[in-house]
């Protein structure tokens, strides 16, 4: 071992297994799994140790075996509780934001191609004594029973505010600079009442205390709008996912990784100790008496007690259950959050349950973690208000550990800590510690120019003529929004576009006719990607052209909704977005043009970034020049308006009934075109003798018409034939015709 590294990781935990993979990550391609781009362009050699024979430290998971070994010394699991090898426990359970930072380091480290998710079942809060789910958008908010009517309408209104908030666009932020008025300004604003401060602040927000009241307020909005995202990513029940396994499968998913690309990991490397030089810099890690020198040491706090200092303590309690927490909607996998004032405490207290339905028990079990910072040196008392919530307990192990946070000066010592886990069920705290201990290693930042992708940011780069401006590799994130490509003057981060979840432009899109057909003849594209290709200025003549068919897509878009058939305004009426803000997106655009350059792509030198993070070539014969199309801009109302519909949805799982011979439990609409429209539906699972079981998974089935539809008119018609159709046929075998 007698070898020399840029840096060596002590620990195999999720923070010390996540660095080891941003450290492998130069741009959009992925390199070694324990190498990164020095600044020389050299490759760093990354040594990743443990002293314990199995990954992920304290954040690994346990079988039921292990677990009795490690709270019940030497007893043994009870034979009801099942097999031990069908647990897989992780002693500190965290969800993920389905669209937060640790989701796109997973993506950008190309770890996900071993892993598989899935979607948690609900995010609750606790008010009052209840459980109530978190609402997340102003439609919900109407819903909620967690407020009376006249403070449904507030948080309405407050909801609405931060849905519409952008950074860029002055006439969203209603006079209120929110960088510099805080969050207590902003919600006396809309006079809210302290409960509903309370639900937005810690089950919303996330935040783990009430400091956040006297901070920038544009923190709590952009993490509510966060946690907005996340939720409509899955159209699941709440914003998070969970891998099948476990956490244990992360660390065992960068280990995989990097055995494919000749990295170096070495587990049960007992007494790793760090080497420090007469200056008190880590210059190597000794153990069973081999030295291998580096540079820099990254760990957790175990590995270096001297240079640490406790912070607090968590209390925890590990329940095993027969059942789903009731007042979830039996789900099978849930999040609540108890705020602080809810509990008279100074901190939050977490209730996490995941089930088999993840594979983190056998069938018919579950899991359920009650976790806060410790206040007493009595866990079994102060954890009391959330296994309360939890009904009936097999078994309960209760835990208190301590929490460090580092001490020393990395820059002096060249050594970087990592915090202990602390109380929270979710990994937004978690992933901090990792951006801000990738900065200090690399000097780069996370989330600075690619990893901004989700805001719609893009920079170019200026080269030859002041009329042309180019950029071999433009990146940026297609997402909902403004359905334009511009770039203020004298600030070229601003470009923005929309696609549909099915890859189609909105036909009032200015970016040229090809990409719109491009976009529709590739099938696989996922909801979110990132095009590369060149821009080429406009002139002010070709703005004036574009700007002019802009403005006949808006009044086209008004006189077809107010020619529609009652059908088609039955729909439309049902959606939560309308052609409005759109419409009054493009009309300040239109108002405003001279401030802006106007850019054309060039589709032909076009890549795309997918899902996965692989760059892929467009091919010339994928670029084909669209029709007029009278259907796509009423696309997304479409979905939206059917989906808002109990009876439309239930139409939905008749379709599946009678055209695939399914069953389903619930069916959303995905997409619409000419043809007809694609469905997401909720089925059950089949095991291997082709019976049904109790889980279910989510699968896409397609529906075609028998005539092409021409416009939103003839869609809706089309869709009220197919739904007689299959009416007639239920009649038809069930002797009610």
């Amino acid at each position: 071992m007698d070898e020399e590294y840029d840096v060596i990781v002590l620990g195999t935990g999720l923070k010390e297994c996540i660095l080891s993979g941003l450290l492998s990550v130069d741009g959009l391609k992925v390199r070694f799994a324990t190498e990164y781009i020095l600044s020389d362009g050299r490759k760093a050699r990354v040594l990743h140790m443990d002293r314990n024979d199995y990954y992920g430290g304290e954040s690994t998971s346990l079988s039921l075996v292990q677990l009795w070994k490690r709270f019940r010394s030497n007893d043994k699991p009870p034979e009801l509780l099942g097999s031990s090898r069908e647990y897989n426990v992780d002693m500190i359970p965290k969800f993920m934001m389905a669209n937060g930072t640790l989701v796109r380091v997973l993506i950008r480290t190309g770890v996900t191609k071993y892993l598989n998710f899935k979607a948690v079942d609900g995010s609750f809060v606790y008010n009052n004594g209840k459980i109530y789910k978190v609402p997340a958008t102003d439609v919900e908010a109407l819903k909620s029973t967690l407020m009376g009517l006249f403070e449904k309408r507030r948080a309405r209104k407050f909801f609405i505010y931060v849905q519409d908030y952008e950074d860029d666009d002055p006439k969203s932020h209603e006079g209120l600079d929110l960088n510099k008025v805080t969050t207590r300004d902003v919600i006396s604003k809309y006079g809210l009442e302290d409960n509903t401060v309370d639900f937005i602040g810690h089950a919303l927000a996330l935040h783990r205390d009430d400091s956040y009241l006297d901070e920038p307020a544009i923190y709590t909005v952009k993490r509510m709008k966060l946690y907005a995202e996340s939720l409509a990513r899955f159209q699941g029940g709440s914003p998070y996912i969970y891998p099948l396994y476990g956490l244990g499968e992360l660390p065992q998913g960068f280990a995989r990784l990097s055995a494919v690309y000749g990295g170096t990991y070495m587990l049960n490397k007992p007494e790793c100790k760090v080497e420090f030089d007469t200056d008190g810099k880590a210059h190597g890690v000794t153990s069973e008496g081999e030295t291998a020198k580096c540079k820099k040491v990254v760990c957790d706090p175990s590995y270096l007690p001297d240079k640490v200092k406790k912070v607090g303590r968590v209390a925890r309690a590990i329940c095993i259950m027969s059942h789903p927490i009731p007042n979830t909607n039996d789900s099978h996998s849930v999040q609540i959050i108890l705020p602080q004032k809810q509990l008279g405490r100074r901190s939050d207290m977490y209730v996490f349950c995941c089930s088999y339905a993840h594979n983190v028990a056998p069938k018919g079990k579950y899991i359920a973690f009650v976790s806060t910072e410790a206040e007493t040196d009595h866990p079994e008392t102060e954890l009391k208000p959330g296994i309360d919530l939890l009904g009936p307990v097999d078994e309960t192990f209760f835990d208190i550990y301590d929490r460090y946070e580092p001490a020393n000066h990395d820059e002096q010592d060249n050594c970087f800590i990592s915090t202990s886990y602390d109380a929270t069920t979710h990994f937004e705290s978690t992933v901090q510690d990792v951006i801000s201990m990738y900065k200090k290693i690399t000097g780069k930042n996370i989330l600075a120019a690619n990893w901004q992708a989700h805001l719609n940011t893009v920079k170019a780069d200026a080269k030859g003529s002041k009329d042309d401006i180019y950029s071999s590799k433009v990146h940026y994130m297609i997402m909902r929004g403004k359905p334009y490509l511009w770039v203020q003057e004298g600030d070229m981060h601003n470009m923005n576009t929309i696609i549909d979840e099915r890859a189609s432009l909105s036909v009032s899109s200015i970016i040229p006719g090809p990409l719109m057909g491009l976009l529709r003849s590739v099938k696989k594209f996922p909801a979110r990607v990132a095009l590369a290709g060149d821009i080429r200025l406009l002139k002010d003549d070709k703005v004036q052209v574009v700007m002019e068919s802009l403005a006949e897509s808006v009044v086209s878009e008004h006189e077809t909704v107010d020619q529609a058939s009652y059908a088609v305004s039955a729909i439309l009426s049902s959606a939560t977005t309308s052609c409005r803000s759109r419409i009054e997106n493009l009309h300040w655009i239109l108002k405003e043009s001279s401030n802006y350059n106007v850019y054309k792509f060039n589709i032909r030198s076009c890549s795309y970034v997918d899902g996965s993070g692989g760059t892929r070539d467009v091919e010339p014969n994928e670029v084909k020049a669209p029709e007029a199309d009278l259907l796509m801009p009423f696309s997304e109302q479409l979905v939206d308006g059917i989906n808002q519909s109990q009876i439309r949805r239930r139409a939905l799982m008749l379709f599946c009934l009678e055209y695939y011979n399914v069953t389903a439990r619930d069916a959303l609409l995905l997409s619409v075109d000419h043809n007809g429209f694609d469905v997401l539906t909720k089925v059950p699972e089949t095991v291997k003798n082709g019976t049904s079981n109790q889980q279910y998974h989510w699968k896409e089935f397609r529906f075609n018409f028998k005539e092409k539809a021409h416009d939103v008119e003839s869609f809706c018609g089309r869709l009220v034939e197919l739904e007689e159709e299959a009416l007639e046929r239920v009649k038809s075998y069930s002797g009610l015709g």
